[in-house]
């Protein structure tokens, strides 16, 4: 209905790694049936519902090059496909605005967090530096702040990595769920791995023939 009313939308998927290899396949039905002008692709390693979970290298791998493929798809159509960890044409000093409580999410425990992907369940109340009742939202400024100097340590770890100022450390909840602490994780290897390939199509000129595919009056266009 979006589409035919020409009400402009984007799209975010969640892709687990039973769907990896259809993510070119589902981002092609995407392009080919809906006027969506953009597709977040966000990969989910789990082992229990709801939790963050480290991924296997050869689960990385395959979500790699799975994107790839499904990037270049988009680009034959005219769509921009992207991913949170990998953002070559964004040059910043923070992952999000989690930590600096500009955007405010209230749990199903009532904690205020700065991420919608705190649930408040065990092991997910990581970024909680407030609480609301029914007299209002209180903001707990040194446990916010300590959240922000957490996430500041933890990238001191990624000052040689060439994605620093692009992921700008990653995910809060999710790193810090996943790795137990430690730094760097499994999601890295992901981010590096794409933001290199986006880097070397931007400077071939973001013009690449899809792998193995050609549709047929596709708009093409850069998209950095």
């Amino acid at each position: 209905q979006l589409t035919k009313a020409g009400y402009p939308f984007n799209i975010r998927m969640t892709v687990i790694p039973e769907r990896f290899e259809k993510l070119p396949e589902d981002v092609h039905f995407l392009c080919e049936h809906t006027g969506c002008r953009e597709i977040q692709a966000e990969p989910a390693f789990y082992e229990v519902r709801g939790a963050h979970s480290s991924a296997y290298h050869e689960q990385g791998q395959r979500f790699v090059r799975a994107f790839l493929e499904a990037w270049e798809i988009a680009e034959a159509y005219g769509k921009y496909l992207y991913y949170s960890g990998a953002r070559p044409e964004t040059i910043t000093s923070m992952f999000c605005e989690a930590p600096l409580g500009e955007s405010l999410t209230v749990n199903p425990l009532g904690q205020v967090t700065g991420c919608y992907e705190t649930t408040g369940r065990d092991g997910q109340c990581g970024g909680v530096f407030g609480y609301a009742d029914a007299d209002g939202i209180m903001i707990d400024e040194a446990s916010r702040m300590e959240q922000m100097n957490a996430i500041l340590h933890r990238k001191d770890k990624c000052r040689d990595c060439f994605c620093y100022y692009h992921c700008a450390g990653d995910c809060f909840t999710r790193g810090t769920e996943a790795s137990a602490g430690e730094w760097p994780y499994n999601r890295c290897e992901i981010n590096r791995a794409i933001t290199l390939k986006l880097l070397l199509r931007k400077l071939a000129g973001g013009r690449q023939q899809a792998v193995g595919r050609k549709y047929e009056g596709a708009e093409r266009r850069p998209h950095f």
